[in-house]
């Protein structure tokens, strides 16, 4: 047991520590146990101030010490409900601030017009179900919708999408369709916070304007609903193809082993940047189209039976 020369009173017992040592309990200073040359330590309580000189005695009751040590008493003070509030201002300001510098980083285009946010996010009555099949050569052919080239149309066009059948099946803007293609680029959008994907129908080739871009919006920014939820899972997927588990937010991830995979989702014409539809892409690899797939609804593996030799 732990003897106290300075006869403090002592509170509770200890189980056994090792062998041939015991340790009793006081308040408001520490002690370690010393047996043979094992050492541990532990926290002793005293009902009052007394600096006290600790023993350690072996079991049995023995007088010779094991060893003697002496520490700094440790006066506990009470809590006041003033330092009690001021932690909890503290603790609401931290999670405040850091929240607060969350949804900055993800400020919503609504909330930044950017370009036909509310189309880039929907689809027309929230479908998802795939309405054509074609090749990203045939998407790539698309024409221009109608209107595109009116005075101020992109301004009319900002909440609403354009009108006119652009593809040989009928598709038009706002079509749910599928492809597939190499994906050959990944980069996080600082800007809008989407997922900005690059597909190719060849993985040779490094000429410009062979890209389409693809987009997968940040959940955090959706709506409740199944692309919101769609979103996420798509996210997570993406993040585990790139390099160092998180699609990159500076120049992009080059995917360097053949990626052969479908995407569906909505067609999207990117009227702000029409005609200079080539000036988009990342790494040298520029857009062939205005034409986008934006949002996805829908990305994985395709069969590989479908990818061209190369």
């Amino acid at each position: 047991m732990i003897h106290n020369q300075a006869s403090c009173p002592l509170v509770s017992s200890h189980p056994r520590l090792h062998d041939g040592c015991y340790l009793s309990r006081t308040r408001d200073t520490r002690a370690e146990t010393v047996c043979g040359d094992r050492r541990d330590g532990e926290p002793l309580e005293l009902d009052s101030v007394c600096g006290a000189s600790l023993s350690i005695l072996p079991a049995g009751g023995a007088r010779t010490p094991v060893s003697v040590y002496r520490y700094p008493v440790e006066r506990r003070r009470p809590v006041t409900n003033t330092q009690r509030f001021a932690f909890a201002l503290g603790m609401l300001l931290l999670v405040t601030t850091g929240a607060s510098q969350a949804h900055a980083q993800k400020a919503s285009c609504a909330e930044r017009t950017c370009d036909r946010w509310s189309i880039k996010t929907s689809t027309v009555g929230d479908r998802l179900a795939v309405e054509q099949a074609e090749t990203l050569d045939e998407l790539m052919a698309f024409r221009a919708p109608d209107h595109a080239t009116d005075p101020g149309a992109k301004a009319a066009y900002q909440a609403k999408r354009l009108p006119g059948v652009v593809g040989s099946h009928g598709e038009h803007e706002g079509s749910i369709v599928r492809v597939e293609g190499f994906l050959r680029l990944m980069q996080h959008d600082s800007g809008d916070s989407d997922y900005h994907l690059q597909l190719s129908p060849t993985w040779n080739s490094n000429a410009d304007s062979t890209d389409v871009i693809v987009e997968v919006p940040d959940p955090d920014l959706l709506p409740a609903g199944k692309l919101k939820t769609r979103a996420a899972t798509m996210r997570t997927w993406l993040d585990s193809l790139a390099e160092k588990g998180r699609v990159s937010s500076g120049a992009g991830n080059l995917l360097g082993r053949k990626t052969w995979v479908y995407v569906e989702g909505q067609v999207f014409f990117d009227h702000h940047h029409y005609p200079n539809c080539a000036s988009r892409g990342k790494q040298q690899r520029h857009a062939a189209t205005c034409w986008e797939i934006h949002p996805i609804t829908a990305i994985g593996f395709a069969d590989k039976a479908h990818m061209p030799n190369q």
